[in-house]
Parts: structure tokens; sequence; C-alpha cells
């Protein structure tokens, strides 16, 4: 699950999370091998899902009901927030 935030709305508005969940993306399907189709991919964007709390915390869901043991699961969040989360609709 890779996310990215750029909080295109706010005032202090990033630029840097689309890009970097594009190169982790590159990152896990190229070198780590890892199947695109496997990879969700929540952006701000326009083009990807959004984002939102809601739509995290399903994917986290699906992710657990879809694991099996030895799988893989990997997190990826660029946006606002040290040590919390903050969805795009926080």
């Amino acid at each position: 699950l890779l996310v990215g935030i750029n909080y295109a709305e706010e005032e202090n508005q990033q630029s840097s999370s689309h890009n970097d969940v594009k190169n982790m993306h590159r990152y896990l399907t190229e070198v780590a091998g890892f199947d695109a189709d496997n990879v969700t991919m929540l952006m701000d964007d326009g083009d990807c899902p959004l984002p939102s709390k809601a739509n995290i915390i399903e994917t986290w869901k699906e992710l657990a009901e879809d694991s099996k043991a030895g799988d893989s699961v990997f997190f990826h969040f660029s946006g606002k927030g040290s040590e919390t989360i903050a969805p795009v609709d926080y």
C-alpha cells in the first residue's frame, strides 16, 4: 500500500508526495519483484483512489484479509505527519 498526499486544496500544499509514491512503485515492481497488480496506490491526484481515512483503513483491512502466511506486506506514506498519518480528510 502506497499513500501519497500533496494536500492540494490547502495553503501549504506539498509537491513531492506523489513523486515519492511513483518512485516507490517503480522500485517495488522493477527492482523488488512485486507484481504491479498487488501494489495499491492512494493519492490525491485525481487519478488514483483518494487517500481518505476511510480508504486507507479499508485498504488495510483488505490487505489483512488477503494476506497469507509467508506474504510480504509493505506500507509507504508520503505526506504530513511525523508520528501519525494525516489522511487527506483529517
